[in-house]
């Protein structure tokens, strides 16, 4: 016999016998993962994987049988999304993209699940939207980092010029270690990571894009990462520590800062101190954005740590508008 189905979407043909077992939703997450997801994937990956299947199964009963979902019921799934959970384009996008890859790897062994044609292949990606972030001008900029400075919070202080003078992410700054900053040469070299999967905190010898990157240190940073040098210093002697701090962000008993205190210490002193609210990672966005009006984009992948030129241009276009007016004065002069 057949297995009965929506003609319409034709989304299974294979003749199916009673005694084959079939197949849940929840079942085929659980075998992906198992044989795809843990073994190919980094955990920072399959942490993401697995956050996008629980609002998968949240949505889907999980005894629900995969060749009971079609089309439609992904679109109604996608439209969900959108409507409820208010995503944007783009992250409903990453959801349809994960869900091929689930009935992907079903149809490649449809002799197991009996799903010979993809689903999610009639539905088209959502139009892209394009980035959207807040970047400080280099007056509000200049402001914030004096008030930060006020406080004598060193550490948090050290954080945010980080990710302003140097554009680190938040995952580089809590992987930076003292090993890698030369005072000598006034460079720091980034290596490493150290970021949230799910719920816990994670460590990777590598950085966003498997890169090893140098960053020159302005003379402000210069002056901090001295600073907070001397005092974990005192705090050293203080908790009687045989070793030196190892992490340039390390709470007073030596142990590396958690991640998200970077977030959570970056919003409470922009809240105390009533200054216009970006996030953390917007620091790193406004490093990159003054210096797309000065350098090419090609100096400033280099020094963001972007894989591709194109990247760069795609999210910081908009600091182009200078250097076009520039371009053409140059060629009027000339020519």
């Amino acid at each position: 016999m057949y297995r009965q189905g929506n003609i319409l979407y034709g989304y299974f043909s294979k003749p199916i016998q009673d005694d084959i077992h079939h197949f849940t939703i929840r079942e085929l997450i659980d075998d992906w993962n198992r044989e795809v997801n843990f073994i190919h994937n980094s955990e920072t990956t399959w942490k993401y994987n697995e956050n996008l299947q629980r609002h998968i199964l949240g949505f889907f009963p999980s005894d629900i049988l995969i060749e009971s979902i079609g089309t439609k019921e992904i679109t109604e799934y996608l439209a969900y999304l959108k409507r409820e959970k208010q995503f944007s384009n783009n992250t409903i996008n990453k959801h349809r993209t994960h869900l091929l890859t689930l009935f992907e790897y079903a149809t490649r062994n449809d002799d197991r699940y009996g799903i010979v044609v993809n689903p999610v292949r009639k539905i088209r990606p959502l139009r892209h939207e394009p980035y959207a972030y807040k970047i400080y001008s280099p007056e509000e900029a200049k402001l914030m980092m004096r008030i930060l400075h006020r406080t004598g919070k060193i550490e948090l202080e050290a954080a945010v010029a980080l990710a302003l003078y140097c554009g680190c992410r938040r995952e580089e700054v809590c992987g930076l270690r003292w090993e890698n900053v030369n005072f000598e040469r006034k460079e720091i070299t980034i290596t490493e990571i150290r970021t949230i999967a799910g719920r816990e905190v994670v460590h990777h010898m590598y950085t966003k894009n498997n890169t090893i990157r140098v960053v020159g240190i302005p003379d402000a940073l210069y002056d901090i990462l001295l600073e907070v040098k001397e005092y974990q210093e005192m705090q050293r002697q203080r908790y009687d520590k045989a070793k030196p701090y190892e992490y340039v962000l390390s709470e007073d008993n030596g142990q590396p800062w958690h991640p998200s205190n970077v977030t959570m210490r970056w919003k409470g002193f922009l809240e105390h101190h009533k200054l216009r609210a970006i996030r953390f990672h917007d620091l790193r966005h406004t490093n990159l954005s003054l210096l797309m009006t000065q350098m090419s984009a090609i100096d400033v992948a280099k020094i963001g740590g972007h894989a591709k030129v194109s990247t760069t241009t795609n999210i910081y276009g908009h600091s182009f508008t200078d250097t076009v007016e520039r371009g053409k004065k140059v060629i009027n002069e000339l020519l």
